[in-house]
């Protein structure tokens, strides 16, 4: 899961293969274009990622008034300083702060929230946060070290795309004051799942969503009915593995008699 914050951390400074006059201040796998010698190996700084949104005051002490992106000239956006990509800017740690801490709301920055198309707004409902799951991945640069050199890997291409959430309520289980059965349909996406909200499915002012127009057009809660489920019990909660608990196992097809044998132990490794 992927958690914007403005964290402390400590830069290793590499030289600008194009600028005398900067330098790479390098965070986890991220970069940072600084002054030549305004921070040193091990220095602490407050990390800024893209996508932060900044107060007037703080920016006027970056000197970066009337410099950043957005209407409001407050966001930080990825550019190409002398041909190096700067994804972020560095703040010096301020007095008691430490490696690790959270400064986020200490700075007074927020995440930048793209506006959302049309077809993907509506009429929104609280449905609690154990009804949705807060859904989002994580940058792999934040883990420079999670490989060791020359470990083989697979590589997999993350195609962009929305992430929609679909779900049906037990007749037991079903929001405060719905009377409909398509109230039992749980419809969310990346955007609102992680506030604990969901789409109002028999609102009129959804009527053009897409994920309410792809829950009804399929006919959900239906397709959902006809399969085996099982209403959860009482303290059951969302992910719960409740297989052992059930006594339930899972079914191994009999051995062909051309692939069975005298079987010998020789360790999982």
């Amino acid at each position: 899961m992927s958690n914007f914050a403005v964290t402390i951390n400590s830069v290793r400074i590499e030289e600008h293969p194009n600028a005398d006059a900067l330098q790479i201040a390098r965070i986890g796998d991220y970069a940072s274009i600084v002054r030549r010698n305004q921070f040193a190996n091990g220095d602490l700084v407050a990390y800024i990622p893209e996508g932060a949104i900044l107060p007037v005051d703080l920016i006027a002490e970056l000197g970066l008034t009337g410099k950043l992106a957005g209407p409001d000239a407050n966001r930080v956006k990825a550019v190409k300083l002398r041909g190096v990509l700067s994804q972020g800017l560095c703040l010096a740690a301020r007095e008691g702060w430490r490696l690790g801490d959270d400064v986020t709301s200490l700075l007074n920055i927020t995440k930048y929230d793209p506006p959302v198309p049309a077809g993907f707004q509506g009429e929104l409902q609280a449905v609690g946060s154990g009804r949705v799951i807060k859904y989002d991945i994580e940058n792999f640069k934040r883990f420079p070290d999670v490989f060791e050199a020359g470990e083989m890997v697979v590589m997999t291409e993350k195609c962009h795309g929305t992430f929609a959430l679909f779900g049906v309520l037990g007749t037991a289980n079903r929001l405060a004051g719905a009377t409909t059965p398509e109230e039992r349909l749980i419809i969310s996406s990346k955007g609102v799942a992680g506030r604990g909200l969901a789409f109002k499915p028999a609102s009129e002012a959804n009527a053009t969503n897409l994920y309410v127009r792809t829950a009804l057009q399929l006919n959900l809660l239906s397709a959902v009915e006809k399969t085996f489920c099982l209403a959860a019990r009482e303290g059951w909660r969302l992910g719960d593995d409740v297989t052992s608990l059930l006594n339930i196992t899972k079914y191994d097809p009999p051995v062909p008699a051309g692939f069975q044998g005298e079987l010998q132990a020789v360790g999982s490794g």
